[in-house]
């Protein structure tokens, strides 16, 4: 099952569902997929509704690999950062270059620390509810 260099949508289609499914092993959901199925669903819905199905999704996803480790503020942070990039730099391409591209700018940069302190993203709250950054705000 490819997480990254996709050439095309049902590439993309054949990911999501896997993931959505319980088929994808849980080692494969690494970064790279977190980000693909991401901007798949910000691709089908405004940020609101496309969150909340990575929420659910998610919760079903670690529950049938008996995983624990959901992050709410990371959900939230990544899928914010994902519309913006889609709609800022990306928003020409289809999905499945969105995607391409979006990896290939952040699959390895982790840019959650520019925008959070360590003691408030590791910390319980942040893991359970959405907490706005503390350092940098996030673009609109």
């Amino acid at each position: 099952m490819k997480t990254k260099d996709f050439c095309s949508n049902d590439e993309v289609r054949l990911l999501v569902a896997a993931f959505e499914s319980g088929q994808l092993p849980a080692a494969e959901f690494k970064h790279t997929a977190h980000i693909a199925v991401g901007l798949a669903y910000l691709a089908e819905a405004p940020l609101a509704e496309a969150t909340e199905r990575m929420r659910r999704s998610l919760a079903r996803f670690l529950q049938h690999h008996n995983e624990t480790g959901y992050h709410e503020t990371l959900t939230v942070f990544w899928m914010k950062l994902l519309r913006h990039l889609a709609a800022v730099r990306h928003s020409e391409l289809p999905l499945w270059e969105q995607i391409n591209a979006v990896i290939a700018s952040h699959g390895a940069k982790w840019p959650v620390e520019a925008h959070y302190s360590n003691d408030v993203v590791t910390s319980a709250n942040a893991r359970q509810t959405w907490v706005e950054p503390d350092l940098i705000p996030l673009p609109d």
